[in-house]
Parts: structure tokens; sequence; C-alpha cells
């Protein structure tokens, strides 16, 4: 095999190094989604970004689009076979592709979809602030925290306990706590996207700048 630049390249761009259910993962997902927008901006800053049909949108849509039926992130397919040259890039779920779901329904989007998505996303809460309503929380604690907390010092005062099962009671209550703060994070968060959307009017069309301060996540059902 000759390892010229483009093939080199080739190679950082397929998603089979991923693994699939009968060759081994050889590049860590994380790496891999690194290296593609390291790529991105080397092909921007060379000017060959605009004459890559569907660059922009990768940049753009990378790591916000996700499969709701395996919960897997999903990639930005080119059309590779000969009859599908020419045809619409989707994004699909990176689990299936690599053929490590095997109960996922291969759900995608295409790029325009995404956007459009994203236009009518913003402007239904334009017309209806309310639907960024987060349940409130008064308690600084969660009930549940403190069962935990009770359970983590009897445990102690015990000590009759396994190192095993302390620690699991720890991670328990770290995890409880992280959910109590999660939630008063989204309420801070539903308060800001009200600012950034105050006097806004309907978009027409697709508004990036609003996009990138608001959209965090695209979730994308099967049946598509």
């Amino acid at each position: 095999m000759s390892w010229t630049h483009a093939s080199i390249g080739r190679i950082l761009e397929n998603p089979s190094y991923l693994g699939t259910e009968y060759y081994p993962q050889l590049i860590g997902e994380e790496l891999f989604e690194r290296v593609q927008r390291r790529r991105e901006k080397v092909r921007a800053e060379l000017g060959r970004a605009d004459h890559r049909s569907g660059r922009d949108e990768r940049i753009l849509f990378g790591g916000v689009i996700w499969c709701a039926e395996c919960g897997a992130v999903c990639s930005h397919i080119q059309p590779s076979h000969k009859k599908e040259r020419g045809g619409t890039a989707k994004w699909k779920c990176k689990s299936y592709v690599t053929g490590r779901a095997k109960n996922c329904r291969n759900s995608f989007i295409t790029d325009g979809q995404a956007k459009q998505v994203c236009v009518e996303a913003i402007n239904a809460v334009i017309r209806n602030k309310g639907l960024l309503r987060v349940q409130r929380q008064e308690e600084k604690v969660s009930p549940q925290y403190r069962v935990l907390e009770r359970n983590l010092q009897r445990m102690k005062e015990e000590q009759e306990s396994t190192e095993t099962d302390l620690m699991k009671l720890l991670y328990e209550r770290a995890e409880e706590r992280y959910r109590t703060l999660e939630v008063r994070d989204g309420e801070f968060r539903a308060e800001e996207i009200k600012n950034i959307l105050a006097g806004k009017k309907e978009l027409e069309t697709f508004d990036e700048n609003l996009y990138r301060k608001i959209i965090a996540r695209i979730w994308v059902h099967g049946g598509n």
C-alpha cells in the first residue's frame, strides 16, 4: 500500500477503525472525533473547506447529533458507492455503521433536516417561553441524598462493611448530588436561553449564531 497523503486521510476518516462486529477497535471514539475536528480546521485554514461538500456541516453538527435508538453519536457519512455519488450526505448512527448496534434501526438525518429541526425548535421557544420551564427543586439537598448520607455515616461507625460496599455507597451519594446540581443548572440554562431570545422574531432560515448558543444536542429517532 502506498502511504500517500490521500490514503492516510482516508484512514483518519474511516469509521471502521472504531471497530466493528468482526474487527477490533483500533482508535478511541474521542480521539477519532478530535482528529476529524482538527482535519476540518486545517482544511479551512488552507482554503479547501468550501470545496468539499458537507464539510462545514460536519464541523457544525459534529458531536451534537445522537441516535435516540441506542444512544450513540452520529457520524457524517458521504455517499460512497458509485450509484450514490452525487447524493445527499447523512448523519448516521455510528454504532450501526460500525456494526456494534444489533438492535438499532439506523437512525439518520441529512444536513438540511438538521438545520430545519434547529429552526423549528428555536421558533417554538420564541413563540412559547414556557417550553423552557424546568421543575424547580427548593431543597439544596434531596431526601435521597440525606438517606445515603445517613447510611454512609452508619457504615463508617459500624466498621463492618467492606471497602467495596463503602465505595459503592460513596459513588451513589456523589451521583445523587450531581443529579441535584444538574437540575439547578438546567434552571440557569433556561433563563440564559430566554435572555438570548428576548425580542427575537421567528427565524425564516437557519441561524448559525443562535444554533451555537442554544442547541446542545439533537436526538434522531428511528423510522426516518
